[in-house]
């Protein structure tokens, strides 16, 4: 590093999975053996080698006020 400290404070944790937005979907989708992969409808995935994936289709990013690169 360039000698410039950072001050970062964890207020939470959450997660973004193909299982759900929740510890408790999560949770859930784990107890009961529910799997997050599908088989890829959407478009955009014509030049992938596989049809196949673990979309997180829940999230969506308005979900977070600031989403953006790491500095």
């Amino acid at each position: 590093m360039s000698g410039i400290q950072r001050r970062v404070v964890i207020t939470g944790v959450g997660l973004i999975c193909p299982l759900g937005s929740s510890k408790q979907e999560l949770w859930g989708a784990l107890t009961t053996g529910r799997s997050g992969v599908c088989l890829l409808e959407e478009t955009g995935g014509d030049g992938l080698p596989v049809r196949f994936a673990a979309p997180a289709r829940q999230f969506r990013d308005d979900d977070v006020e600031c989403f953006g690169p790491l500095d």
